[in-house]
């Protein structure tokens, strides 16, 4: 995925909001849920960390490498060492 403007996003808000689909999903893919997981590790927000991890498994979608990576980054950076290893046990080899 290139580099997508902003504005894009803000319009696509304004264009649900409008029509009255305030819980539409604006990204859903491993890209978007990896940017949002490296967000939250930056501030250490492990609470939104887990909700975005939750979307991720109501997605239906099978995770890749480097959603996985972000996963457990959040996880070891906020001390969360007991999903870390759930996170391990669900990863293909």
């Amino acid at each position: 995925m290139g580099y997508v403007p902003e504005s894009v996003f803000v319009a696509m808000a304004i264009g649900f909001s409008k029509n009255g689909k305030y819980r539409e999903p604006l990204l859903t893919g491993n890209f978007a849920f990896s940017v949002a997981l490296k967000a939250c590790s930056g501030v250490l927000n492990l609470r939104i960390g887990k909700a975005v991890h939750g979307q991720i498994l109501k997605n239906g979608k099978e995770p890749d490498q480097v959603l996985y990576n972000a996963l457990l980054k959040l996880y070891t950076k906020c001390g969360s060492f007991e999903d870390v290893a759930k996170v391990f046990d669900v990863m293909p080899d």
